[in-house]
Order: structure tokens, then C-alpha cells, then sequence
């Protein structure tokens, strides 16, 4: 029982220390942002629940936080560059003779 309950925690802590990961890799690759927000959801989901058990509550946090402002701003950007392309493509049309 007792390596059970061991494994239970290595996998939630291993969800909150995945989400951190996740959320500084966002940087890097455009989905971990909302990974780590999922991840980070299910393991403070999981602390909650079992509080004595499972901990990292403040690491999923941090990765959720992390996470989601990098995927946000990745979002931002990747809309700003695709509004850019079809105003100049716009501009193009409209201004040829």
C-alpha cells in the first residue's frame, strides 16, 4: 500500500514539475503554453484533493502562470503577423493598376 500511495505522488508531483517545465519551454514551441496550463490545473486539482499526500500545489501555479502568458502572447503574435500579411496582401490588390 505503502508503494502505492508513492506512486501516486511521484505521478502528481511529476504533473506539477511537467507544468513548469511545459510553461518555460513555451517559449520554444507555441502549445506548451496551454499544456502547462493543463497539467498545472490537474495537479493542483490533485493536491487539492489529497493534501497530505500530494504536494507541488505552488509549483503548477507557477507553471500555469508562466504558461499562459507566454501561450497568450505567442497567440497575440501569431494573430498580429497573419493581420499584417492580409492588410499588405490588401494593399496589394487594391493598389495595383
Amino acid at each position: 500500500m505503502a508503494h502505492a500511495l508513492r506512486d501516486l505522488q511521484a505521478l502528481r508531483d511529476g504533473e506539477a514539475i511537467a507544468a513548469l517545465v511545459c510553461g518555460l519551454l513555451a517559449f520554444s514551441c507555441f502549445p506548451l503554453g496551454f499544456v502547462a496550463i493543463w497539467l498545472g490545473a490537474r495537479a493542483r486539482q490533485a493536491a487539492r484533493d489529497n493534501p497530505d499526500r500530494v504536494g507541488g500545489e505552488q509549483m503548477a501555479l507557477i507553471g500555469m502562470i508562466v504558461g499562459g502568458v507566454i501561450g497568450t502572447l505567442h497567440l497575440l503574435f501569431f494573430i498580429a503577423y497573419f493581420a499584417m500579411i492580409i492588410f499588405a496582401i490588401g494593399i496589394g490588390v487594391t493598389s495595383s493598376p
